[in-house]
């Protein structure tokens, strides 16, 4: 399991002088944290049946031992200055949580990859990812920290076996005292 942070140069809305911050027309600096997809990801949160995939595996099964990843952007205009944690859930049950330390710049992105879910029943399951799970950023717009994705998982097909009784045999199941014997004795 990794966990990193991604962006790119983006321009800033704000500057300073003399020490006090200067902001744009549009308002104050802030922070807005949500689920991403990065460049090459099939998701904002991705399931696969291999580490290192950072696309969905189809035909999930329950002998599949399963990896997450998962992005969140700061989508906003100013870096956090806190600490912030993201839960993930599976079927409304926390897993796990973990912590991206500041600061997480403006258009930059964290990520967490294989993170080993391990197996999981027959059905429909559901995942879901909280950013900022304990509300320790205020944020421009606290209404988009979640993202939910609903997978399948099958049934391994496992060999229908069942005794056979040969022609000759006197039962599906032998039992003898002489070894070649078709018969009981």
């Amino acid at each position: 399991m990794t966990w990193s942070r991604f962006g790119g140069p983006f321009p800033w809305f704000a500057s300073t002088l003399f020490g006090f911050l200067l902001v744009s027309e549009a308002g104050l600096a802030q922070v807005n944290l949500a689920p991403y997809q990065p460049s090459g990801w099939s998701d904002k949160i991705v399931v696969s049946k291999v580490a290192g995939a950072r696309t969905d595996s189809g035909g999930l099964t329950t002998a599949d031992t399963l990896y997450v990843d998962w992005a969140v952007i700061n989508s906003g205009t100013a870096a956090t200055n806190a600490r912030f944690y993201t839960a993930l859930y599976v079927d409304g049950v926390q897993r796990n949580s973990w912590y991206t330390d500041p600061p997480l710049n403006p258009n930059y992105y964290a990520t967490l990859t294989d993170y080993s879910l391990g197996t999981l029943s027959a059905g429909t399951h559901t995942l879901q990812i909280v950013t900022d799970s304990t509300g320790a950023i205020a944020e421009s717009n606290e209404s988009d920290n979640t993202y939910t994705k609903t997978i399948t998982v099958t049934g391994t097909s496992y060999p229908n076996l069942t005794p056979y009784q040969v022609s000759g045999w006197s039962d599906k199941i032998v039992v003898s005292k002489v070894a070649g014997a078709r018969t009981d004795s």
